[in-house]
């Protein structure tokens, strides 16, 4: 049996979107909260739907209904529209969005360790390392918030761009 690899769209324009966002983080980390979290919020909604969508996939692979998937698709839209609607309020508690959501995308992405080692070795361990990272960065985020909110620009680039790498390597 011969696995076909395909191009996976959705996990292309999510890590396209990661380092993009990562990238306008690191060049004003000062004045880009509110930009920021506006950025998220569209992430965050192309990623719910996205994952949503690799739920079905994830079956093929695993032999098994993902309910994790379908939590984090969830959760990722409903925060991705309200930070939509509710700006400031975004603002104020991004860094324990951010930390939450690092943390359970991390948490996630460990689980599902299989995807990872069906693409290659190489990719199995960069993943692993990446999402261990993502999970460090999520705790100190959630333990020190006022340092948080003050770094959060660079500690959410630096996740991002290498979450962006991540889906990158995935998508092919």
């Amino acid at each position: 049996m011969v696995k076909e690899k395909k191009f996976k769209i959705g996990y292309f324009i999510i890590g396209a979107l990661f380092i993009w966002v990562s990238i306008l983080a690191f060049q004003n980390p000062t004045q880009d909260l509110a930009a920021l979290v506006i950025f998220f919020s569209i992430i965050a909604i192309v990623k719910g739907v996205v994952e949503l969508v690799a739920r079905d996939k994830m079956k093929e692979i695993e032999g098994i209904h993902s309910n994790w998937i379908l939590v984090i698709g969830i959760i990722d839209l409903l925060v991705g529209i309200f930070f939509l609607l509710h700006l400031a309020l975004g603002m104020v508690v991004s860094p324990f969005i951010f930390a939450i959501w690092f943390i359970c995308d991390s948490v996630e992405r460990v689980l599902h360790k299989d995807v990872a080692k069906q693409i290659s070795n190489g990719y199995y361990y960069f993943s692993l390392i990446v999402n261990i990272l993502g999970i460090i960065i999520g705790i100190l985020l959630f333990l020190n918030p006022v340092v948080s909110a003050l770094t959060i620009a660079f500690l959410v680039g630096f996740y991002l761009l290498l979450a962006g790498i991540n889906y990158l390597i995935a998508a092919f």
